[in-house]
């Protein structure tokens, strides 16, 4: 594993690949490296997300991604979990994000190979870049007038997103900046649902809990529903199970704990996308671990979020929004950056990050 290191990792592999033939020793063969994982980010050394679990110890200036990109290395990047409990796309461990022609082995290794990745730390933020009407990963000659091209679709409120040119930040927009009014309904938005928490783990109380529960709309439907299901607790008999019944009711299995939770964070969610009207209303039925039904309008949830606990102190509790509007969850606009042709190599890449902590970062593109 290269962990920290910016040398290939995982997906590293040369022309012609067969095989687990990686080349440990030549980061110049990688078409990409991992950006973050559940070890922790290494961006630069002063990145979120420190390197603090297991025995990795900290991070080294000279192994960063910045350093490798300074140095000349050219690479995209990815993020994964890269842990050892065979639980794919854990939440909060890392996912990278592919622009692929389609959804074959072929389509996904030559989008990889051709640096045509994002990673994410957790949210599936949907991120895309060009520059110049080439996409991220490209390598383009010398220019002058370069645009860069930004469209972001988050799971959350964006706070910011960030242009890097050769490892300093040269622009950054706000979309909060844009928000004139919160969500209108009629309208679109997301919604989180979140739950878990429960007795504490370090006093002997810590347990499993199991969810069963059904979501539904009246007034309204479901558009799309994101889980963000973490690997523990994982065995056998409890897998997080998401059924989508219909555009307007919505099933989920799951279980939460305390006890050995990923990053200490006892809770999973679920991020719906709806549509609603000014009568809307989104229900709750749970079967486990209490059993109950709870109702509320979507346009309570415009500023609000409503939270319950399925029992007395120290039990489980959940809760639902608030709602999230479009303009604070999307962003598309335009960057221009003038430099000499002849000045040399310019590498820029893109950096987001919604208002919960999660991130995403675009591969490079190369300009020289």
């Amino acid at each position: 594993d290269s962990h920290a290191f910016a040398i290939p990792h995982h997906v590293g592999y040369k022309r012609g690949w067969r095989g687990a033939n990686f080349d440990y020793h030549r980061a110049d063969t990688a078409p990409v490296v991992e950006i973050f994982s559940e070890h922790g980010c290494n961006e630069t050394e002063r990145a979120p997300f420190p390197m603090i679990r297991h025995s990795m110890g900290g991070r080294a200036t000279d192994n960063m991604i910045s350093r490798q990109l300074k140095q000349g290395l050219r690479f995209g990047f990815v993020a994964s979990s890269d842990d050892h409990r065979g639980y794919p796309g854990a939440y909060g461990e890392g996912i990278v994000g592919v622009w692929a022609e389609g959804l074959t082995r072929k389509g996904l290794f030559e989008a990889i190979h051709s640096r045509r990745t994002f990673a994410a730390s957790g949210d599936r933020i949907g991120l895309e870049v060009r520059l110049n009407g080439e996409p991220m990963g490209s390598e383009l000659a010398p220019v002058s007038d370069r645009q860069i091209d930004v469209r972001v679709l988050a799971q959350d409120s964006l706070k910011m997103v960030e242009l890097i040119r050769n490892g300093r930040v040269i622009d950054r927009h706000f979309p909060e900046d844009a928000v004139d009014s919160p969500v209108q309904l009629p309208g679109r938005a997301k919604c989180r649902i979140q739950y878990g928490w429960g007795p504490w783990a370090a006093l002997d109380l810590g347990r499993t809990c199991d969810w069963d529960m059904t979501l539904r709309i009246d007034g309204g439907k479901f558009l799309r529903a994101l889980p963000c299901f973490q690997a523990a607790p994982f065995d056998e008999e409890r897998r997080d199970r998401l059924q989508v019944v219909s555009e307007r009711e919505i099933r989920l299995q799951s279980a939460t704990t305390r006890v050995q939770c990923y990053g200490e964070d006892p809770s999973k969610s679920l991020v719906l996308e709806l549509e609603g009207n000014t009568n809307a209303t989104l229900s709750l039925e749970m079967r486990a671990p209490e059993q109950r039904t709870v109702q509320v309008q979507l346009q309570d949830l415009v500023e609000d979020n409503l939270i319950e606990f399925t029992g007395i102190f120290t039990s489980e509790s959940y809760i639902i929004g608030p709602l999230i509007s479009p303009v604070e969850y999307t962003a598309n606009f335009r960057w221009t950056d003038n430099r000499d042709g002849g000045a040399g190599t310019d590498w820029y890449y893109v950096r987001a990050t919604q208002h919960n902590g999660h991130m995403a970062w675009s591969s490079p593109i190369w300009v020289g």
